[in-house]
């Protein structure tokens, strides 16, 4: 996507005379208007995947009792059922 971007940003930087000066920055302007607006969007969508997510399938499993994946025998919660 990055040399999408870059090829399309030299097309339009080179597709304007030189001798435009500031007003040759004033075209590149909507690619950065669209990039907010693109950033913001994906990061909404995300939030929303993220909470259909959670709703769906309830909530996190923490495993070890205290946010770690390691079991200690010595920890006083951690017990042996034997089956």
């Amino acid at each position: 996507m990055k040399s999408i971007n870059a090829h399309l940003i030299k097309r339009v930087a080179s597709a304007r005379p030189p001798r435009a000066g500031r007003w040759h920055w004033g075209a590149l302007i909507p690619f950065g208007i669209g990039a907010a607006i693109g950033w913001s969007g994906g990061r909404a969508l995300a939030n929303q995947v993220i909470e259909g997510a959670q709703a769906a399938l309830g909530p996190q499993l923490v495993l070890g009792g205290h946010g770690s994946d390691v079991i200690d025998s010595n920890d006083p919660h951690f017990e042996v059922i034997d089956v």
